[in-house]
C-alpha cells in the first residue's frame, strides 16, 4: 500500500485540526511531536497522501485518544475482507518489548490485503501504559530484514543481536554499524547492534 496516492477513503480533515487546536497545537508543533516535516504534515491533513497505520498510531499518542477513532478519521481500513491470514505468536507490552512464542497455539485472524508468507502476528498488550491506546489490537510485520538500515525511521520489529525484541524505530547511532532505538515507550536505546527488522504492515482490532 503506498502511502503517496490518493487514499480511496477520505480523511476527516477538520476532525484533525479541530483536535489540534483543541489542544493548543499548531500543525508545526504536532509534526515536531510525530516526527513529520510540516510539509509532510500538510499533505496528510489535507488528503494528498495516505496516512500509515504507525502515523495513525502516533496521532492517537499525541492526541490521546483510541487509535480506533483515528483509523476511523484517517480513512484507513483496518477490517473487512478474507484475504490474508494470520496467527497471532505473542504479543507487545506496553515499554514495546515483544515476546514471541512461535510453537505457541494462537488466535487466527483476518487481514483485508494479502500477507506475505511469513508474516509475524502479535497483539498490542498495553494496557495502563502509556502506549494504552495501542491495547487490543493485532499487528502484522512483514518478512524480515537483515541489519539495520531497514529499521531507519520505520516503524517495525527490531531485533537485536543480543536477541531482545521490541516494537519501534530506528535512527543513525554515534559509532560505525549502531543505531539508536526510539521504542513504543521508554527510554532511547544507544548503541544497539541491530541483527534485523520486520516493517509494520498492518493493523487491526480484535
Amino acid at each position: 500500500m503506498s502511502d503517496t496516492n490518493q487514499p480511496d477513503r477520505q480523511i476527516d480533515s477538520q476532525w484533525f485540526r479541530d483536535q489540534l487546536a483543541d489542544r493548543k497545537l499548531t500543525q508545526r508543533a504536532a509534526a515536531k511531536l510525530l516526527n513529520l516535516d510540516p510539509s509532510s504534515l500538510s499533505l496528510l491533513l489535507d488528503g494528498h497522501r495516505r496516512m500509515r497505520i504507525d502515523q495513525a498510531g502516533e496521532f492517537a499518542r499525541i492526541l490521546k485518544l483510541p487509535i480506533s477513532e483515528i483509523v476511523r478519521r484517517a480513512g484507513v481500513e483496518t477490517t473487512g475482507g478474507m484475504h490474508g491470514r494470520l496467527k497471532v505468536v505473542g504479543y507487545i507490552e506496553g515499554t514495546g518489548r515483544a515476546v514471541i512464542r512461535d510453537d505457541a497455539p494462537g488466535a487466527v485472524v483476518q487481514f483485508q490485503w494479502d500477507l506475505p508468507e511469513k508474516a509475524t502476528g502479535l497483539q498490542f498488550r498495553t494496557a495502563q501504559s502509556a502506549a494504552d491506546v495501542w491495547d487490543g489490537f493485532i499487528a502484522a510485520f512483514g518478512d524480515s530484514e537483515p541489519g539495520g538500515a531497514g529499521a531507519l525511521d520505520r516503524t517495525g520489529l527490531i531485533r537485536m543481536r543480543s536477541g531482545e525484541e521490541l516494537y519501534g524505530k530506528a535512527r543513525r547511532g554515534y559509532a560505525p554499524n549502531l543505531y539508536t532505538i526510539i521504542p513504543l515507550t521508554g527510554e532511547l536505546i544507544h548503541d544497539a547492534d541491530i541483527e534485523s527488522f520486520k516493517p509494520l504492515i498492518g493493523l487491526r482490532p480484535i
